[in-house]
């Protein structure tokens, strides 16, 4: 009886990993990261120079000037991907990537609660929802690769204080090299990594002090002093060797312009989680952790016993990405990492599951059951998912290829400064190289006019401020998104926030109400997506 149960987990839990990984592959191929496109060109940079880009020459209004790629690394190896195995191969790449974390997090969950069995239907249900709510931020992303960074940074911590060796330590250096070179998500590491010492410095502290008054702190695993130090000194070589990255002290000086809070209320993955459209599924898991560390500080607080003494490090990571993730919808899949652990054992404790309790309820038509529904989902979503080979072409309802077809012809215009939509400037990098483009991603919170680049693009919407703005930077030429599609709200969001049925998105796009009624300029391409204005004077004898 127990063999067949087991053979029915075994099978089902590869199963769920394979469902798992092409839900991912079917995320990624549904949508085109606006990004994509600059990568990719800074990574043939790359590789082509055997060097890191320096300075800036993707668009005119910081043509010149120094540019940091924090992403350098990895924005060569997904050019060397693009180049050899196709838009498929990334794609199949970066959904292994989220894959291998998630499982990694999932057996370290288990790990840590001494494999208890009856844990892994709960963990199956979890993971399965918090992959959901973070598909808006997964697909062909070069930040998933601070997932894993996050995930190898808190085992080395827990190996460490399991065992107290410090030669575990030492793969901290590494990590944070590799780690400064591939994304600026190495920031939050090193906070990470310095606050864990702070923390175990405290906990030592309160040990000494008077740990019977602290009854409710956990303090299994408190660190000597001589051993904290220690850790110290090796956190130190671990910022000390993020400076030799092609940039040093340099990428420490651009990231620093992040202090604008600009672009967190004006980029969409960035937006707080009481921004609309609402994510539902992110904002059901907040919630659920919330509640979770309420009830968990109540019993911690109130009883004496083991299973509900506070970690202060655990503590303290969940506290703290739960705030980020409210704060910003981009940092949802870290706390996801973080949490899960977390929420697996309180729940195990809370609800008393005692090992195989969930799976002897299992009957054998339950078993078939879940076994056909887990197979058809998977091949569902293999069958809907659209395996573009051609990334730039085969987007075009979101981005401008005709628009783009229709300049690459004109070669007279090449040459011409123009103001381009943000979403589509990665685009552009890519497919349209000849063009002067006003920005793209990748550069949102550079300081410009004693402003931010993101801040200045946004000023060309204000009212009476077009002219202006063409005119400051001497904008002859414009491609721009038509008014979107509606934007359409569910029954929720209008019955309890009161927002109209529908709302027209650029309903106040004073920069196209200015060029349609300016007899200065004039419209020479338009289609369902996508227009371009050019300034009569600049107009040559082309047939537009």
């Amino acid at each position: 009886m127990k063999s067949r149960i087991n053979n029915f987990f075994s099978t089902f839990f590869i199963l769920f990993w394979i469902f798992l990984f092409v839900l991912l592959l079917y995320n990624s191929f549904s949508y085109l990261d606006p990004d994509f496109g600059w990568h990719l060109r800074a990574g043939q940079y790359a590789i082509n120079n055997q060097k890191a880009p320096i300075v800036n020459q993707y668009n005119y209004t910081l043509a010149g000037e120094e540019w940091v790629n924090h992403e350098w690394l990895i924005d060569a190896w997904t050019y060397l991907l693009y180049n050899n195995i196709g838009y498929i191969g990334i794609n199949v790449f970066f959904a292994l990537l989220v894959v291998v974390v998630l499982f990694l997090v999932y057996n370290f969950t288990k790990w840590s609660n001494n494999n208890n069995e009856g844990s892994e239907i709960l963990m199956m249900i979890l993971m399965l929802l918090g992959v959901v709510a973070m598909l808006p931020h997964l697909g062909v992303r070069m930040q998933e690769v601070t997932l894993l960074g996050l995930f190898l940074l808190l085992f080395l911590l827990y190996k460490f204080e399991q065992t107290k060796k410090l030669k575990i330590l030492l793969w901290l250096i590494p990590l944070f090299f590799l780690w400064a070179n591939i994304h600026a998500g190495f920031l939050i590491g090193l906070f990470l990594m310095f606050s864990y010492g702070v923390i175990k410095a405290v906990e030592l502290l309160l040990f000494n002090k008077d740990k019977d008054k602290w009854h409710f702190i956990d303090f299994k695993n408190v660190l000597k002093a001589e051993m904290i130090i220690k850790y110290f000194i090796v956190a130190f070589l671990g910022w000390l060797v993020t400076l030799f990255t092609p940039y040093g002290w340099k990428l420490y000086e651009f990231l620093s312009g992040y202090t604008n809070s600009f672009y967190l209320t004006h980029i969409n993955e960035w937006l707080p989680q009481y921004f609309l459209p609402l994510r539902y599924g992110q904002i059901f898991y907040l919630a659920v952790v919330v509640a979770i560390l309420f009830l968990f500080f109540i019993h911690a607080l109130s009883t004496k016993e083991k299973k509900y003494k506070i970690n202060l490090w655990q503590i303290f990571l969940v506290v703290l990405f739960t705030a980020l993730a409210y704060k910003s919808r981009r940092h949802f899949p870290l706390l996801f990492i973080v949490s899960f652990p977390f929420v697996i054992n309180f729940c195990l404790v809370f609800f008393d599951l005692r090992t195989n309790v969930l799976k002897t309820r299992i009957s054998k038509p339950l078993k078939i059951f879940l076994l056909t529904v887990i197979i058809l989902s998977s091949a569902q979503v293999v069958l809907a998912t659209n395996f573009s080979t051609k990334p730039f072409s085969n987007y075009c309802s979101e981005y401008p290829c005709q628009a783009v077809s229709f300049l690459k012809q004109k070669r007279d215009l090449h040459n011409l400064k123009m103001f381009n939509y943000y979403g589509w400037g990665g685009y552009l990098i890519w497919t349209y190289p000849q063009g002067r483009l006003f920005i793209d991603g990748r550069l949102p919170q550079y300081q410009i006019n004693n402003s931010t680049m993101l801040e200045e693009y946004y000023k060309f919407f204000k009212e009476n401020m077009a002219k202006t703005m063409l005119d400051k930077y001497d904008v002859d030429i414009v491609l721009f998104k038509k008014s979107s599609k509606d934007v359409k709200y569910d029954w929720f969001e209008r019955f309890v926030f009161l927002i109209n049925k529908r709302e027209v998105a650029n309903k106040n796009n004073k920069l196209l109400d200015f060029l349609r009624a300016n007899n200065k300029w004039e419209n020479i391409f338009e289609n369902e997506l996508s227009l371009v204005f050019i300034k009569k004077q600049v107009k040559t004898i082309a047939d537009y």
